[in-house]
């Protein structure tokens, strides 16, 4: 009753101000909103700016050994190991000072993906170190086993260092880039559509992926290149682990059993490849205590390998709780006991994986064996095919350059005669004069062929020769148009006779029963004839009707007169 009794201005007054406070409350909603997007974008922003100070200061740390390792080692050794690390640490410091310059001017709208794009231009430096970081690594891990790099090396690491070894400092950049596509994302996610940063961070998003993608890859090859590389530097022996095809999947402390040494218990540090299986004992020092690296790590003793390659899991031991029994081609089951049945389902689920890689990997390599021979023996087969071929064509051409070799003179006469030839055949058949006019004119001819030159000769004998085929197809037309207007006359002719005929045949046939039955001759006594009705006068059906049936020759039929 209040409402209905409100006046138009009141009711107008209260939705305006009911609108009011919606823009307001909605206004104030989006605001929180963006700020919450803002504090998210703040905090991606400095993880960005944290994460590229301490890769910095790991180029650094790259350069100071490159410095030191480059009175040791050759340029070119360097070049393979350090490849272009000093154009990286020039661009990236650049970039670094570009993101300060961002930080010190932060605000809601502040753009940085414009200096994305431009790192995402720059990306190709990086794919290049990455082309060459396997070898550089493996190249790293013989050149330190000589004594004046593992001095400098040492002496470097001798201080406190983010990482402790120069494998570990070499793949930073390889993980750089992925670490950028992280973070690139983290910083878009937070970015709402309307902001003035949204569609550079975009193209950047898309640019980095492409090649995060193939160095993600390089990267985690990297990674495990220099697993092997830190296993093979804590192994003590005459042996080589490190290999281009070559991946760490586990390691850890395992119990041998010897049956042939009346159940015999001893410790083995395994170490499992994709290909070989490692086993290693604990070194041990002067005075029996394990022998420690200068890292902390424990040194092992090498003792045996066994190749994946032909490798089987046996039943598990009876005797044995959480063990394995594997068999292959070296002498005799190993037996390996694990300190827990979860651990030993672990090991298992990784042998059985990769024995069955290797069978898959020996099937295939049989049929890309025999597909190689295959194709070779059919490029051979070709090849052969070929050169019999070339041959036998190089011998029929001498065959025929030694048989068939006439004269000019010889020639230009076989031309003449082929050419009067054709003109004759012309003539004859264009328009039928007389002999001796055709005599004249083959006269003409041979007076202007002779004096052509052979080349002019030649020319006239192929126009001659095509415009003879032209007119024999044309004439081959013409008589088949003409055989088929000859068949449709025929054709008409006779559908003609057998209408016309059959009616008048019908009528003569009836007279002549009627009149064989009265008795009555074909011709009066006084010599007058008879006419036959129903044939028209000088019928030429009823005259070969009556020629026909008409043997008796007193009894003949014809025109009326």
């Amino acid at each position: 009753s209040s409402t209905s009794s409100m006046t138009p201005d009141n009711r107008t007054r209260r939705i305006v101000r009911i609108q009011s406070l919606c823009r307001s409350y909605l206004a104030q909603k989006h605001f929180q909103q963006y700020q919450k997007l803002q504090k998210f974008r703040s905090l991606v922003f400095n993880e960005i700016i944290d994460t590229e100070t301490s890769y910095l200061q790991g180029l650094r740390d790259i350069l100071e050994v490159h410095s030191k390792l480059s009175k040791v080692l050759t340029e070119a050794e360097m070049r393979s190991i350090f490849s272009n690390i000093h154009i990286i640490y020039s661009y990236n410091s650049h970039y670094y000072t570009q993101l300060e310059q961002c930080i010190k001017s932060w605000s809601i709208t502040q753009k940085i993906g414009e200096l994305f794009l431009q790192l995402s231009d720059f990306l190709k430096v990086y794919t290049e170190y990455c082309q060459g970081y396997n070898e550089g690594i493996s190249l790293l891990q013989n050149v330190a086993k000589r004594n004046d790099v593992s001095h400098v090396l040492k002496d470097f690491f001798s201080t406190q260092r983010k990482h402790p070894n120069l494998g570990a400092y070499l793949i930073t950049p390889v993980q750089r880039i992925p670490r950028y596509k992280l973070l690139l994302t983290e910083l878009l996610k937070y970015t709402w559509e309307s902001h003035p940063d949204y569609d550079d961070l975009e193209k950047a998003c898309e640019k980095v992926a492409g090649t995060a993608s193939y160095l993600n890859l390089k990267a985690k090859e990297g990674e495990n290149l220099n697993k092997v590389a830190s296993i093979q530097n804590n192994i003590v022996g005459k042996v080589s682990f490190i290999a281009p095809q070559r991946r760490f999947v586990r390691e850890g402390v395992l119990t041998e059993v010897k049956a042939s040494s009346n159940d015999k218990k001893k410790s083995r540090y395994v170490i499992l490849f994709n290909d070989l299986l490692i086993l290693c004992k604990p070194r041990r020092s002067f005075l029996g205590k394990k022998s420690i690296n200068g890292n902390g790590t424990a040194q092992w003793k090498f003792v045996s390998q066994f190749p994946i390659k032909g490798t089987e899991i046996l039943n598990d031991h009876d005797a044995l709780p959480f063990s394995l029994e594997v068999a292959g081609s070296f002498e005799g089951p190993l037996i390996l006991v694990a300190e827990s049945d979860k651990e030993k389902s672990e090991w298992r689920n990784d042998l059985d994986t990769l024995i069955k890689e290797a069978h898959d990997m020996r099937i295939d390599l049989d049929k890309r064996k025999e597909l190689i021979s295959r194709q070779k023996a059919e490029e051979a087969k070709a090849i052969v095919e070929q050169k019999y071929a070339e041959m036998r064509i190089s011998n029929r051409k001498q065959t025929l350059e030694r048989t068939s070799k006439p004269s000019p003179k010889m020639e230009t006469r076989r031309n003449d005669s082929l050419i009067v030839s054709e003109m004759e055949r012309e003539l004859l058949l264009s328009e039928k004069l007389d002999p001796n006019e055709i005599i004249e004119k083959q006269k003409r001819h041979l007076s202007t062929i002779r004096k052509m030159t052979p080349q002019e000769k030649l020319k006239n004998a192929m126009t001659a020769r095509e415009d003879l085929q032209r007119l024999l197809a044309e004439e081959g037309d013409l008589i088949a148009l003409s055989n088929e207007i000859k068949e449709q006359k025929a054709q008409h002719f006779k559908e003609t006779v057998d209408k016309i005929g059959a009616g008048e045949k019908k009528s003569y046939l009836q007279l002549r029963r009627s009149l064989r039955g009265s008795g009555v001759s074909a011709r009066s006594s006084s010599g007058s004839q008879v006419a036959t009705p129903g044939l028209a006068a000088g019928s030429g059906i009823g005259s070969v009707l009556g020629s026909v049936s008409g043997s008796d020759s007193a009894s003949t039929i014809g025109p009326s007169s």
